[in-house]
């Protein structure tokens, strides 16, 4: 998702795209599998505390991937 949000932010001409109520289509190959996220509640997760020192540390590579 983070991926995907921050190839949509770099574009000027789709940058708008990425925010609030849009739902982003997410697809792994390999096993396949889909997941239809809106940026708005992956936002709200990524702003939110991480309960494990894991998931801490997900969400900073995260963050400093969107910057």
């Amino acid at each position: 998702m983070a991926q995907g949000l921050r190839v949509f932010r770099a574009n000027d001409w789709i940058k708008e795209v990425g925010r609030g109520q849009t739902t982003i289509s997410v697809a792994v190959s390999n096993p396949e599998v889909h997941h239809n996220v809106r940026v708005q509640d992956f936002e709200r997760w990524l702003d939110s505390q991480g309960r494990t020192p894991a998931e801490m540390s997900l969400k900073a590579r995260l963050r400093e991937l969107l910057r």
